[in-house]
């Protein structure tokens, strides 16, 4: 069983640190890195295709990949946290080795959950990094990041697609919260409070509306999970930043991200306060340039000038590229609210 996988672009490579460690999969490495403060990094990986055809994706900078085993793919991890425990223990030696600890695993994509035989591929890693976590706890615990309850994150986001049409079932990703050492967080990343809108940000506008349903449905059927080591978090994987406000050809950007009084998105609103309710977050994504330059920025604004728009931002203390809690945004609005305040911005 092998799937195609992407190697890290430029923006997540760390030749640097591959090389100081002399990693055996240094220059063929298939994780990349996120940095997220200081020392710590997050190690990613993007899985290649996906069921989505979104305008605005930051995954679609990279066409370089390749099918690989789930072997190579856990002997790969294994040398990056081989590579760390060096790099902590031998190169950098810090007085506060937790900074330099490896935070979480991104599992990304594309999409990784596209297909029900993706779905055993990434079950099948995880069972592997599970059972070596417990072969020899006290080394990944020098190297590793692991919570109060000695469990390392691993983020695995989804569009939540084949969850919500059955593809793959309730039963199926509940194994996803079977293993001792692991905490999985499960983002499902909706793209649209109501059809156009979702249907409006696909490189086809006429897009298929049903994939918008299937987030819904998506939703509805994780939000009773009660897995211990599996955590459901809604996301919205596109939104306004502190450099772009997000517009479609015929939409506002202004009536991007309102409820609509449509059966859907009164469902999408009912089920996003359901988990509002149990204590559960609600994020966003900001909208992001591919890098930080001015240059990177004002490239990706030109390409993308259909969907995006600079003047009048809608949030203009929202940093781009960073996940947030949508009480911090102007969406708060739209929940715990009366019914009549649907649709209101």
């Amino acid at each position: 069983m092998k799937q195609e996988i992407k190697f890290p672009n430029k923006y997540n490579q760390c030749p640097s640190f591959c090389k100081k460690t002399k990693c055996a999969f240094a220059g063929n490495c298939i994780f990349g890195f996120n940095r997220i403060f200081g020392g710590a990094r997050e190690l990613r990986l993007d899985f290649n295709r996906c069921n989505l055809q979104c305008e605005l994706c930051w995954s679609n900078n990279n066409d370089l990949h390749k099918a690989f085993s789930v072997e190579y793919v856990f002997e790969n991890f294994m040398a990056c946290i081989s590579a760390n425990h060096k790099y902590i223990s031998e190169i950098v030696k810090p007085q506060k080795p937790d900074t330099f600890k490896l935070q979480s695993l991104q599992i990304i994509g594309g999409e990784p959950l596209i297909s029900f035989e993706r779905f055993n591929f990434i079950l099948e890693l995880l069972k592997r990094i599970d059972n070596s976590f417990a072969e020899d706890f006290e080394f990944y615990r020098s190297c590793l990041k692991f919570d109060s309850k000695e469990r390392f994150k691993i983020k695995l986001f989804t569009n939540g697609i084949t969850i919500g049409n059955g593809e793959i079932s309730i039963s199926d990703i509940d194994k996803l919260g079977q293993f001792k050492n692991i905490r999985l967080d499960l983002l499902v990343s909706i793209k649209g409070f109501y059809e156009e809108a979702f249907c409006s940000l696909q490189s086809d506008a006429s897009y298929r509306s049903d994939y918008f349903e299937h987030q819904v449905v998506c939703l509805e059927k994780l939000v009773n999970s009660t897995r211990y080591n599996l955590y459901i978090q809604p996301v919205l994987g596109f939104y306004h930043s502190n450099i772009f406000n997000i517009k479609a050809p015929h939409i506002e950007a202004k009536e991007m991200f309102v409820f609509k009084e449509t059966p859907l998105s009164g469902r999408l609103h009912n089920i996003l306060e359901n988990y509002i309710s149990k204590k559960i977050k609600f994020f966003v994504e900001p909208v992001h340039a591919l890098g930080k330059t001015a240059k990177d920025i004002d490239a990706f604004y030109q390409k993308k000038c259909l969907y995006l728009e600079k003047s009048g931002l809608i949030e203009p203390e929202l940093k781009s590229n960073s996940k947030t809690d949508h009480q911090k945004t102007k969406l708060k609005y739209l929940f715990n609210s009366k019914k009549s305040d649907v649709g209101k911005a």
